[in-house]
């Protein structure tokens, strides 16, 4: 995975290594460790990882699932302690640290990766749970 990591060059070579990433590793890991939640709840976490670059929203997902807008919050948060959208930042921020400790993609193009149209929403988004910008975050990494 390293080697492939290391031979990305555009924003689709980076999509394709972290989407056989997922498949390969961390899916078949967190499938394991999803024992505890429910089928509508287990369904709803892979779907997010899998398509976390895509538009994304509870709506969507509901509709994909073939239940309720409600019944899917509710079971979410109950299960998970967060709302869908909150998950799905989550799993996008993972994603925007990865890449930006792993490459020199910009800003907006690491964006654009982790399923953010709007660079600035991202920017607050990141800057909301790790109290840095994504340069900022950049920069410190660069000074150690």
């Amino acid at each position: 995975m390293a080697i492939a990591i290391c031979n990305t060059e555009t924003i689709t070579d980076i999509n394709i290594v972290t989407r056989k990433f997922i498949k390969k590793y961390c899916l078949p890991a967190k499938n394991h460790s999803l024992h505890q939640y429910t089928e509508v709840v287990n369904r709803s976490i892979s779907y997010i990882e899998m398509h976390y670059a895509d538009k994304l929203s509870l709506s969507i997902l509901a509709s994909y699932l073939h239940v309720s807008k409600n019944y899917l919050s509710a079971v979410f948060k109950k299960q998970l302690g967060k709302t869908v959208t909150e998950f799905i930042h989550e799993i996008r921020m993972d994603k925007a640290i990865f890449l930006l400790n792993s490459t020199k993609l910009s800003i907006d193009d690491i964006s654009a990766i982790c399923g953010y149209s709007d660079s600035n929403y991202f920017c607050r988004i990141f800057k909301n749970r790790y109290k840095l910008s994504p340069g900022q975050y950049r920069n410190n990494l660069l000074q150690k």
